[in-house]
């Protein structure tokens, strides 16, 4: 069986709905994601963080591992959203399409009108329920084998009637024995939920090399250098990356290589 990015690579078609780079998807445009996706066909691990910047594929990554488990894994999937106005903006935008305009995909629809709508999606080997975690009660109900939890870091804190929303959702998976849990978000404070659950894990970094010194680092904001100007268009033309094994400027230009 191919591993998930393998899979995507052969088969996982992508519209213009759906990304600014339609067609084939191509995991050598990120290759980062592909110790991912090599992790979630892992049988041996159970729980997937991922703490990303901003604008980093976070989401591409979740429906890969969507589409794979529709055409290859099949099991009761449940997508969680900060909010329900999340849920049908990422239904709408990202998982409709994702499924309509790959054909390996839309082979696993039913066909019957009301299989097939934002909340809720029979298919036929797997059900993908859509939530908002704002609504925990929403959460503590049926097994499933595959949770995704999104931006886990905008969903709202837990009261003192009820626990928070990622425990009820993760509790919901327990039935499994081969279960995954997906929790993906952009960090905001060292409290986070995303940023405790990276430090649960064995917290792998990636790392880039410098294409002066050749020298592999992992990217950190102490390394980001701007000239002492004050006009905010000559920082931004001349704002530069700083190696931190040789010191060299790395400039934009170096970004697609690195």
């Amino acid at each position: 069986m191919l591993n998930p990015w393998q899979w995507a690579d052969e088969h996982l078609e992508l519209s213009a709905r759906f990304t600014a780079y339609p067609g084939r998807f191509r995991s050598i445009l990120t290759p980062y994601i592909r110790d991912v996706l090599e992790a979630f066909q892992d049988p041996e691990i159970r729980v997937i963080t991922l703490c990303w910047s901003a604008q980093s594929a976070k989401t591409t990554t979740l429906m890969v591992m969507v589409g794979y488990i529709i055409d290859q894994a099949p099991g009761p999937a449940l997508i969680v959203q900060p909010s329900m106005d999340g849920v049908r903006s990422f239904s709408k935008n990202r998982l409709i399409p994702l499924i309509e305009d790959c054909p390996r995909l839309e082979h696993h629809k039913t066909g019957k009108r009301f299989d097939f709508n934002s909340t809720e999606m029979i298919l036929d080997r797997l059900t993908i329920y859509l939530q908002g975690a704002g609504s925990p009660s929403q959460l503590a109900s049926r097994p499933i084998k595959y949770l995704f939890a999104d931006e886990v870091d905008k969903w709202p804190e837990s009261t003192s009637k009820e626990a928070d929303a990622l425990s009820l959702a993760i509790e919901r998976t327990k039935s499994y024995r081969n279960k995954k849990i997906v929790l993906a978000s952009t960090p905001t404070v060292e409290t986070g939920a995303i940023w405790q659950a990276f430090l649960a894990g064995n917290q792998c970094q990636y790392h880039v090399p410098c294409p002066i010194c050749g020298a592999l680092f992992v990217l950190e904001w102490k390394q980001i250098k701007w000239p002492e100007a004050t006009d905010y268009e000559i920082i931004k033309q001349n704002t530069w990356l700083e190696c931190p094994h040789c010191k060299s400027r790395i400039e934009e230009k170096h970004k697609p290589k690195m």
